[in-house]
């Protein structure tokens, strides 16, 4: 119990400093190619999430080969046996005494401080993969209170031209009045769910861009990439706050936002 209390905190340390950190750099990239397709800014978000999680996992394993020392930094430095084999290495290590020091430095909270940190973070753990099951089941009941509507001929046409077009196949559309937007889901199926006006009083013109950008979204299967997003998220649940999880244009496809 208490070596797994002593990985939590050096997780939770670690992960407080190295998350701004990326969370910076990939600002500073994205903010580089803003001029470039949303894609490369996605793909820079995307791994700088995958850093803020596996950073200070990473950390974990270099404290646990240092003894099982706490590390507040995940970084090591290679300790100095050269001296005792004649190398040359053993004049650079004189010069630079810094290189002959294990620089993960161990930390020591009171038993009191350990178990509020240890309490506090497992209780926001819990609470955001709560939070994201509960969306889940929200947005699924909400599929299942859509109904099938009858498209008129012109729209038909255009539904299937634009299915067609993104190579789409069993793309269920659905009506319900609770939407008040079209609704992109990819989970057990794909699936659409429109307003009631988008069978009524919509353009054919404004429907065609509406379907095609929803379908864009089916394509690039943007509601299980997002769930997965957030899953990874929770152990860095901070990192949306640092800017690691950054809304890009598959938001309208994240679990729970409708």
């Amino acid at each position: 119990m208490i070596e797994t209390s002593q990985l939590l905190i050096t997780f939770l340390i670690n992960s407080m400093w190295q998350t701004p950190l990326v969370a910076a750099i990939a600002a500073l990239c994205a903010r580089l190619v803003r001029h470039a397709p949303s894609a490369y800014r996605h793909f820079i978000w995307v791994a700088a999430l995958g850093l803020c999680l596996g950073l200070p996992l990473a950390s974990l394993r270099s404290s646990t080969d240092a003894g099982g020392n706490l590390g507040l930094l995940s970084s090591q430095a290679v300790p100095n046996d050269s001296a005792r084999l004649g190398s040359k290495n053993t004049l650079a290590s004189n010069r630079f005494p810094l290189l002959r020091r294990n620089h993960i430095r161990a930390v020591t909270f009171a038993p009191l401080a350990i178990a509020f940190l240890v309490c506090s973070y497992v209780g926001v753990f819990l609470y955001r993969a709560a939070r994201i099951g509960w969306s889940l089941r929200n947005t699924i009941r909400f599929r299942d209170a859509g109904y099938p509507r009858a498209l008129g001929n012109q729209m038909s046409a255009i539904a299937n031209h634009c299915l067609d077009a993104f190579a789409l196949r069993n793309v269920t559309i659905l009506c319900s009045p609770a939407a008040l937007v079209p609704v992109t889901l990819s989970f057990p199926q794909p699936t659409l769910i429109l307003p009631p006006r988008f069978f009524t009083a919509v353009s054919e013109a404004d429907f065609s861009s509406v379907l095609c950008h929803e379908l864009a979204h089916i394509k690039r299967h943007d509601f299980l990439l997002n769930l997965l997003y957030e899953i990874v998220s929770i152990p860095v649940f901070f990192s949306s706050r640092s800017g690691c999880y950054q809304k890009s244009d598959r938001d309208d496809s994240r679990i729970g936002l409708r």
